[in-house]
């Protein structure tokens, strides 16, 4: 955590100022690995709280993954090394560029929130990642009959 004396020289910066204690992460991030290393769980930073490179680059050092929700983030985590078998894609209103832009990054999970997100003109489950979530009342029955198969397909039911 910062001291006083840290504090006090931080106010003379104009605002908006931040200032990220890389030690305090370290430690945090330290104990997220250690939970959920015993039981082989992956966990994904969500780009959406920061992309500070710095921060970002810290993430990627523990060998954490991408929680991304639109199109820039999923670049932003290719272009700072994060692995593409390690970046997630979720988030409503992902548009062609943004989808076709991930599926050829070869990304982990590709969260599907809609049908138009399935159909032409980007076929997406043709050209499935690893895995896809597709919310269980939006599944038409041919996607289980698909060619090629899926590689994974994710149910969740919608909460009431």
């Amino acid at each position: 955590m910062l001291t006083q004396p840290q504090v006090t020289s931080l106010q003379q910066h104009p605002t908006p100022f931040y200032a990220y204690d890389l030690e305090h992460l370290r430690k945090t991030l330290d104990a997220a690995k250690n939970a959920s290393s015993p039981f082989k769980y992956h966990v994904h930073y969500a780009f959406k709280a920061n992309v500070d490179l710095k921060v970002l680059a810290a993430v990627r050092e523990y060998g954490f993954g991408a929680d991304c929700v639109s199109g820039n983030e999923v670049k932003r985590a290719v272009e700072t090394g994060f692995k593409s078998n390690h970046i997630v894609f979720a988030g409503v209103g992902k548009n062609d560029d943004e989808i076709r832009y991930a599926l050829n990054q070869d990304i982990f999970c590709f969260n599907c929130e809609s049908l138009p997100e399935m159909e032409e003109p980007l076929p997406p489950v043709v050209r499935a990642p690893k895995s896809m979530f597709i919310w269980k009342d939006m599944l038409p029955l041919e996607l289980l009959a698909h060619e090629p198969p899926l590689h994974v397909v994710r149910f969740q039911a919608p909460v009431a």
